[in-house]
């Protein structure tokens, strides 16, 4: 028996009134997300995506120089004795 499927897309985000939107994979924090979105909200999520990967290269291109400096006892000068 054979059956026809007709799958109609539609913008996951908020609109006004229903947009027809494709199939958006986000990868965040190494997890896959699927979005259907607009090719408007597909260009935010783009540049979304990228402002967080610069962030998370960043970070991980100045952790080895934090690493040292957190919880270390504090020095205290002694006076005296």
């Amino acid at each position: 028996m054979a059956r026809i499927r007709h799958v109609t897309r539609v913008c996951d985000l908020p609109h006004d009134r229903e947009v027809s939107g494709d199939r958006a994979l986000l990868v965040l924090a190494d997890r896959i997300y699927t979005v259907d979105a607009c090719p408007e909200h597909k260009a935010q999520l783009r540049a979304a995506a990228t402002l967080l990967a610069c962030a998370v290269t960043a970070h991980r291109a100045n952790m080895p120089k934090r690493q040292g400096t957190r919880n270390r006892p504090k020095q205290t000068l002694r006076l005296g004795r």
